[in-house]
């Protein structure tokens, strides 16, 4: 089996193992992005708005089941009469060729080049995933250690205005939407989204 297929059949099992949930309020405040891979390992699930958590868990278990190499990757992106949003993925050497791996509200992709850099995309990291630990959180890897250094590095996104928004949408129908829309994406364009 080449890199590609196996890649993608570990993110189709952690899909299985890791249910999408729903989190009260206080435990979105507390934990949403922040938790090690140690916590999100424990919990067998991730909430279905943190992309972040999905491609953490994503790049930890590529870097050590599948012995690949990965980036990982934060992005602010901003639009004119948008909310500044921060974006996340993973840059993913399979066989040879760099790829990036998007987790979306839309489904599962598997993009032929390396994170395409756009006009919204203000600022951009990326932070090898060389040596995994249980310890850390997505934001301890880059470095962030709270909201003012997260600040410091995306100055136009608003991680608490952010985590308010994700608690107005934190409803069961929103919910039920994504699931609906990402096996739609599955049915409608396999070859796009897995």
């Amino acid at each position: 089996m080449d890199q590609k297929t196996k890649f993608k059949e570990l993110v189709k099992s952690i899909d299985c193992e890791f249910s999408r949930t729903i989190w009260k309020p206080e435990r979105i405040r507390r934990e949403f992005g922040r938790r090690t891979i140690e916590q999100i390992l424990n919990s067998k699930e991730i909430h279905y708005f943190c992309c972040l958590e999905r491609h953490y868990l994503t790049a930890y278990k590529a870097v050590t089941e599948t012995k690949l190499h990965a980036k990982l990757v934060s992005v602010q992106i901003k639009r004119p009469f948008q909310t500044t949003k921060l974006g996340t993925a993973i840059e993913i050497d399979l066989d040879d060729e760099i790829y990036t791996y998007v987790s979306t509200t839309q489904g599962n992709k598997l993009l032929e080049e390396r994170y395409p850099s756009r006009r919204s995309h203000s600022v951009v990291e990326k932070v090898a995933f060389v040596s995994p630990r249980l310890d850390l959180s997505w934001f301890d890897v880059f470095g962030i250690k709270n909201n003012e250094t997260l600040g410091k590095t995306f100055p136009s996104f608003k991680y608490e205005s952010y985590l308010t928004q994700i608690i107005r949408e934190n409803s069961e129908e929103s919910l039920r939407k994504i699931i609906d829309r990402i096996k739609k994406n599955k049915r409608k364009n396999p070859e796009i989204y897995f």
